[in-house]
């Protein structure tokens, strides 16, 4: 509860867990290094890794919204049960 208005104050920053960084610093590689390969094998790979670096950012994503919204849920009906 204590460290409730910290994490707050990173969220409205603009803040991302390091998980979410460091997927997102791996996919702007993995895209920096398929722009500049010759190789039909090696970008194929390359795009494989790419995509499924794509899907788990998403699903980090989806999972963090999940977690805020059911918050934000559970603390928009004790307004509404106020009102």
């Amino acid at each position: 509860p204590e460290l409730k208005m910290g994490y707050r104050l990173l969220k409205n920053s603009g803040f991302i867990p390091e998980e979410l960084n460091q997927t997102q610093k791996e996919m702007v590689t993995l895209e920096d290094l398929l722009a500049c390969c010759d190789d039909k094998t090696e970008q194929e790979k390359l795009q494989q890794k790419l995509t499924q670096k794509k899907l788990r950012f998403d699903q980090l994503v989806k999972k963090r919204k999940l977690q805020s919204n059911s918050k934000f849920g559970s603390y928009a009906q004790k307004i509404y049960d106020l009102l």
